[in-house]
């Protein structure tokens, strides 16, 4: 999604009504939002709609996020759910795993995650190894 399509009438206006509990969305259901893509150029308008989280993709920067959303928004992702979380070996899968955590290891915003859907067809290896590198953080 480019940055004239976030700024377009069809998403930016409802974003920007939904998050935070006001206009009468509850408070107590997080607001999190995924967008596929690098969200480079939009990233500090998504940070800026008051979302609890946002779901990026594997093409967005992480450092950059990082840097943007370390202290105000919760960053879900970005694994590559194709040749990393689907494709690739345990070992890979753990080694990335553990390079976002270290990344996001200084603030508590953070859920380890594939930066989009997991693929189905994910060895079950691919995922325990995920969850291994979270539990062994």
């Amino acid at each position: 999604m480019g940055k004239g399509m976030w700024a377009s009438a069809w998403w930016r206006p409802s974003s920007r009504r939904m998050p935070s509990g006001h206009d009468g969305r509850s408070p107590a259901v997080p607001y999190a939002p995924h967008v596929c893509g690098n969200t480079k150029a939009i990233l500090a308008d998504m940070v800026a709609t008051g979302a609890d989280a946002l779901e990026l993709d594997y093409k967005t920067d992480v450092r950059v996020a990082h840097d943007l959303m370390k202290d105000s928004t919760v960053f879900i992702g970005n694994l590559d759910p194709s040749s990393v979380v689907a494709l690739g070996t345990p070992a890979l899968v753990e080694a990335k795993s553990r390079e976002l955590i270290a990344l996001f290891g200084d603030t508590r915003r953070f859920i380890l995650n594939a930066g989009c859907a997991i693929p189905a067809t994910a060895p079950d290896a691919n995922i325990r190894a995920i969850v291994h590198a979270a539990r062994s953080w």
